[in-house]
């Protein structure tokens, strides 16, 4: 048997037993079942906006709104294409995550869409929930006063938002399970301190550093106790819960990085794959979401940044770069080397004999590594 790819194609190094195993054989129902759910969540959002760039505006008010979407002109158009088009993206990352083709795609390739689709997707997902609740007996709505949209428009597509990204989570980690399985088994004292590793620290600290004013201007506006621009965002309990969400990532983020940079004696017994996906989901909505802000800022629709909230949006752009740096050189780093990948879990070679070397050879003792 040999192995199909290697970390020169991918970008990122694999286990190629499992790669060979995994991929090789067909996607299973549960992936192909989260694959037709996630698609069919898309079509709400993209029958809409079809609708709005041609002209039939659908769900926008009498009062204000139409008026308001037709006055911003070619701008609307191009914001309503990009959003479109960003749609459209998660449709293919569902088929690339399920069919033949896209499962032997460059790692590089998946991951990095997959990364930004998760910063957008998982405010939302969690986001949206929060705000129902926090809005329950409440008469103000959901999207407060002279918003221009209907209170329909925001349940249909925040709800296919949020179903997209339970379909993309589960065919994601049905993925992942089948082509770095390794990410799985290994545990936290397993990864050794590579030749970056206190390049890593360093950057981590920057990022926290970056993090203060963001964390702290979101907490005050979810909180209502700071709101000097952008009031119109925060005017119901239901906005306001959706910014506390954001900030709370932010949290969710450093807690993932720590645990994955520092590897304490706390836990470096730990699996690799729980503060991992704290990290992924945490730093790419920290990143991905204050870039969304940051350009729909730019743009006009969203207002004028302002201030030292404009900055503190800045800050957590910034934040959430340098945290994806680290994570980045750390999987690099981690992921098993041709030797390695070379090997099965159960000792054996891929060409069927014994393997030679101990899987414990790979572990580190926390006296070697679990200080800090």
């Amino acid at each position: 048997m040999h192995i199909t790819e290697t970390a020169a194609t991918t970008g990122i190094a694999t286990d190629g037993a499992d790669l060979e195993i995994g991929l090789a054989s067909r996607a299973g129902p549960w992936r192909l079942a989260a694959c037709a759910v996630g698609v069919a969540a898309c079509l709400p959002y993209l029958t809409l906006k079809a609708l709005w760039l041609s002209g039939h505006l659908v769900g926008w008010t009498a009062a204000g709104g139409k008026e308001a979407l037709l006055a911003t002109g070619p701008t609307a158009e191009v914001a309503n294409g990009a959003t479109a088009s960003m749609d459209l993206i998660a449709v293919l990352l569902l088929l690339a995550l399920t069919l033949r083709p896209g499962r032997r795609a460059p790692a590089w390739l998946l991951l990095l869409p997959l990364w930004v689709a998760t910063g957008l997707l998982a405010p939302i997902a969690l986001g949206f929930p929060a705000g129902l609740l926090a809005s329950a007996g409440q008469t103000s709505g959901v999207l407060g006063r002279d918003n221009g949209l209907a209170e329909w428009v925001y349940g249909l597509v925040y709800t296919g938002f949020t179903v997209q990204a339970l379909a993309i989570l589960a065919a994601f980690a049905l993925y992942a399970r089948a082509r770095w399985s390794w990410v799985f088994r290994f545990h936290l004292g397993e990864i050794p301190r590579g030749a970056t590793y206190a390049f890593q620290r360093l950057i981590v600290g920057g990022a926290t550093v970056a993090l203060i004013p963001y964390l702290a201007t979101f907490t005050a506006w979810g909180l209502g106790a700071w709101l000097p621009v952008h009031e119109r965002f925060a005017q119901t309990p239901a906005q306001r819960a959706a910014l506390l969400v954001v900030a709370g990532l932010a949290l969710v983020a450093l807690v993932g990085m720590y645990s994955l940079v520092t590897k304490s004696h706390r836990v470096v017994d730990w699996r690799l794959w729980p503060p991992l996906v704290l990290a992924w989901v945490g730093v790419a909505s920290t990143f991905a979401s204050s870039l969304y802000r940051v350009v729909w800022q730019l743009s006009g629709l969203g207002g004028d940044p302002v201030g030292a909230a404009a900055l503190a949006v800045l800050a957590g752009t910034l934040a959430g770069l340098l945290l994806g740096v680290a994570g980045l050189l750390l999987l690099l780093e981690a992921s098993p080397g041709p030797s390695a990948a070379a090997q099965r879990p159960d000792g054996a070679t891929c060409g069927g004999g014994k393997a030679e070397g101990d899987a414990e050879a790979r572990r580190v003792t926390p006296a070697s590594d679990s200080k800090g």
